[in-house]
């Protein structure tokens, strides 16, 4: 039996954190033996640590550098996995490590996107992130990557990328996500929300490329309608919704699978209106639960959604919001059937026999 190793950063109420149990349902249907290390931090952690066989606790991601090195040096000494996955590109600083330590592991990386590698060039902080910790990934045996738009981004960032590479998407697991078992009303009788008027859902992180400006200003068109943001609520957020006197919009922080899966149960539709994305793990997550996605048709979202929802061409245009919202949206049955055909897509198995094909063509 082969031994697996998944190396995370980031919990189970992050996409990043599902697409560990993603890849750690898979393994364990192909007969591997699976063991993962969540790296935790106060900063990505506040909560408290995290249940995981391995767990390496530093106070800060930046001290990580050196206290994650030193752990997980000690775990691969101890284990000597065969084939170890890195959930993403930020932990790349490891690799050398694991190399060194064991020359038998065969790793890969899993690439979400290049935001941090090109979206800000003139910013300390993703200077110090590429430089310390990403710039080790090309060191990785293969790749996986969550989209074929990804994988071109990648490519053309990394230009001398070398080894397996396959693109595995990411898993609409049914498991998790799903149509409500209750009315959507007394689902915001649940909640304390407003059963009249819509309400919009957004779920998304304090980065420009998110456009979360344009959600603000759709509340303030529909000021009737309840529009629900999951997501920090950061300083520049307060003064705009206050500048602009808006009075509908909520924000919740940090919620468990099951309570943002009764957040896309109870919405009215799902709103999307990112920039830049890597795949659009929401989106497919919303339309699982049935509730209809609108989202802009940029980057990987045309590539993955194009002819299941509404896609927003420019997505900074209101206009252009207004006319998808003004009309009559799909009805749950409608959003569940166009589900189930992204499920033939990105469905466990599908995910599972992507994997497969990785792996043997790494050699196992």
């Amino acid at each position: 039996m082969f031994k697996a190793f998944l190396i995370s950063d980031k919990g189970p109420h992050t996409s990043f954190g599902r697409v560990t149990t993603s890849f750690r349902r898979a393994l364990a249907n192909l007969g591997w033996e699976v063991q993962t290390c969540i790296l935790s931090s106060d900063t990505y952690f506040p909560e408290g640590r995290p249940e995981s066989e391995y767990i390496i606790h530093s106070p800060s991601y930046q001290k990580g550098f050196f206290i994650y090195k030193s752990g997980i040096k000690k775990i691969i000494m101890q284990i000597k996995p065969d084939w170890i996955l890195i959930i993403r590109p930020e932990l790349g600083f490891l690799v050398p490590i694991i190399k060194h330590v064991n020359r038998d592991s065969v790793v890969t990386a899993m690439i979400h996107d290049t935001f941090a590698e090109t979206l800000y060039p003139y910013s300390l902080k993703f200077w110090i992130i590429n430089n310390l910790f990403i710039k080790s990934i090309v060191k990785s045996d293969g790749f996986v990557f969550n989209s074929e738009w990804t994988k071109k981004m990648a490519l053309n960032h990394w230009k001398h990328l070398s080894g397996e590479m396959h693109v595995v998407g990411c898993v609409l697991d049914t498991q998790d996500f799903f149509p409500p078992e209750i009315s959507k009303i007394d689902l915001r009788t649940k909640w304390n929300l407003k059963t009249s008027g819509r309400i919009y859902l957004n779920t998304s992180l304090d980065e420009p490329r998110k456009n979360i400006v344009t959600f603000f200003k759709l509340a303030k068109e529909y000021p009737d309608d309840l529009f629900i943001r999951v997501g920090q609520f950061s300083k520049w957020m307060r003064k705009f919704i206050k500048v602009h006197f808006i009075s509908n919009v909520i924000h919740y922080y940090r919620l468990p699978l099951d309570k943002l899966r009764e957040l896309y149960q109870l919405s009215d539709a799902f709103l999307y209106p990112s920039l830049l994305e890597g795949f659009g793990v929401p989106a497919f997550e919303s339309m699982a639960c049935g509730t209809p996605v609108i989202s802009s048709g940029t980057s990987a979202m045309k590539e993955n959604l194009e002819g299941f929802c509404s896609l927003i061409k420019n997505p900074k245009s209101i206009y252009e919001w207004k006319i998808v919202l003004d009309s009559k949206l799909p009805t749950e049955a409608a959003t569940l059937q166009n589900s189930r055909k992204l499920l033939d897509r990105f469905s466990p198995e599908s995910f599972e026999k992507k994997l497969k094909l990785h792996l043997h063509d790494l050699g196992f």
